[in-house]
């Protein structure tokens, strides 16, 4: 029981001092992305917080990606990709 004790607190230790040690080493900010799901109130303070510098004090650098944007893309190329199947089965019909 003793030895768990102490083999656990020793764990502790090395944890703390590894954590301090990697928080003390981060001098380049960490980049993060956030996929925003659409520009609403709900998602405003990232926007705020990124364009007042709070993330900075942090070492964080946030990139915020606008995920509706990229999903109408994705429906568009895909819509163009089924009218043009479509347009060369027709023609496939047609010359037969």
């Amino acid at each position: 029981m003793k030895n768990a004790k102490s083999a656990i607190l020793l764990i502790a230790a090395w944890t703390i001092v590894l954590a301090n040690s990697v928080a003390w080493t981060a001098s380049s900010p960490t980049k993060v992305t956030i996929h925003v799901p659409s520009k609403s109130l709900a998602i405003m303070p990232y926007y705020f917080g990124k364009d007042k510098g709070f993330f900075a004090p942090e070492l964080v650098e946030p990139q915020l990606i606008n995920t509706l944007v990229e999903a109408q893309l994705v429906n568009k190329r895909h819509a163009q990709m089924v009218r043009r199947i479509a347009e060369l089965k027709r023609t496939k019909v047609a010359s037969k």
